[in-house]
């Protein structure tokens, strides 16, 4: 049983510590025996002070790194368009690189250090990737182009890396470069061709990219199509390939990154998430019914691996318990949702879900470090939110 009563009376006493959360164990896998049930228990909260507020949004392309030996959390701030590294030891602020000088002054939406002194990114409704150094000088750039997808009044390049979406750029074995690319059109035209992109990394000091796959995840152009949420993927690797989760379907998606092979795994279905009922897609301009379903809608969202654990951590949004009216286009839904984590081990078997309160966490916002893994309480309804810090729960994982 989920200890949710006791989480809640802590939460509002600010008593944080050693909370057990033991996941449900659902006798049913995607194959083999029943692995050992996995438990998340609370131990510490990590806070960071800020020199400047780091959007809870943005917060979700922060990433863990060791250089060194040391252990850094690293995060975007569009307020300054920065990059900001941050010490998890002495809980400081060591480093920030200025990345306000890139060409287009657009807002970073994605990156990834493909070392420690070279790093990946892309920027905001754009199809242009940079690569820059640590000083934030830019070495090289290049674009996605797709045929018959230019830009024009119609279509528009959808760069979903994290950001809302939570889609990460991945850099497979040090060699295969993942990057995700939507061409768009909103309504009244509904079309959407999504693709991912994977090149072949030569070298990290020429930074010379070869084109190896193209593949076409989704598309549509009918605007009866039965849309239950966002078409973005989200994904991480798993021991060299890409895993994948889509917003609408339970079963995993694991893809080979040098032969472009695909093959579905099951999964079985989130036991709090309950029968979707399509968004009517001509309604899409109307903002109060698009944000009123979405209340009592919900879906897969971002996946984990921990490589510490060989664990794999996924996200549900669930729906929205109580009632709740529309009040404004800018609502944080996502906040006011309780949702919760299924774990899997690297095989892909199933092995627990554990949910969550509603005005706990920031929704997909985990980072996986080797002490257990962390979420972020930049949530208005958690205590514990502080807006000139970074505050996470860290759970150890007990197996």
């Amino acid at each position: 049983m989920v200890c949710l009563g006791l989480f809640n009376k802590l939460m509002q006493k600010n008593k944080l510590l050693r909370v057990i959360l033991v996941g449900i164990s659902l006798n049913f896998a995607c194959s083999s025996p029943p692995t050992i049930p996995v438990s998340l228990i609370l131990t510490d909260t990590l806070e960071i002070p800020l020199k400047i507020d780091i959007d809870a949004t943005h917060r979700l392309n922060a990433k863990y790194y060791n250089w060194d030996n040391k252990n850094y959390i690293c995060a975007y701030a569009d307020i300054d368009m920065s990059l900001h590294i941050f010490d998890l030891d002495s809980k400081t602020e060591t480093e920030t690189i200025d990345l306000s000088n890139l060409p287009n002054e657009k807002r970073v939406r994605a990156f990834k250090f493909l070392n420690e002194n070279t790093i990946l990114l892309s920027t905001q409704l754009t199809n242009q990737y940079y690569f820059v150094n640590r000083k934030g000088e830019l070495m090289s750039s290049f674009k996605l182009e797709e045929p018959g997808f230019e830009k024009n009044d119609n279509f528009a390049f959808g760069n979903f890396n994290d950001g809302v979406t939570a889609i990460p750029i991945l850099f497979l074995e040090n060699k295969y470069i993942t990057l995700y690319q939507t061409y768009f059109a909103t309504f009244p035209f509904l079309k959407k061709h999504s693709m991912f992109y994977v090149f072949e990394l030569n070298s990290t000091d020429s930074l010379n990219l070869n084109d190896h796959k193209k593949l076409t995840f989704f598309e549509f152009n009918d605007t009866s199509y039965p849309l239950t949420g966002q078409y973005n993927p989200n994904m991480c690797e798993v021991n060299g390939s890409i895993l994948m989760s889509s917003y609408n379907k339970a079963n995993l998606l694991i893809i080979n990154p040098a032969t472009g092979e695909k093959e579905e795994i099951k999964s079985p279905e989130s036991a709090y998430l309950g029968a979707q009922t399509p968004i009517d897609t001509l309604r899409l301009n109307d903002s109060e019914y698009v944000i009123t379903h979405s209340f009592y809608n919900s879906g897969y969202r971002s996946i984990h691996y921990d490589p510490y654990r060989k664990l794999i951590y996924r996200f549900v949004g669930l729906p929205i318990e109580d009632s709740l009216e529309f009040t404004s286009t800018f609502i944080n839904v996502g906040g006011l949702k309780p949702f919760s984590i299924m774990i899997y081990d690297s095989s892909f078997n199933f092995i627990n879900e554990i949910k969550f309160p509603a005005n706990t966490y920031c929704q997909d916002n985990l980072i996986v470090t080797p002490d257990g893994i962390l979420l972020d309480v930049a949530n208005k309804g958690n205590i514990d939110y502080k807006t000139g810090a970074l505050t996470y729960h860290l759970f150890k994982v007990v197996q």
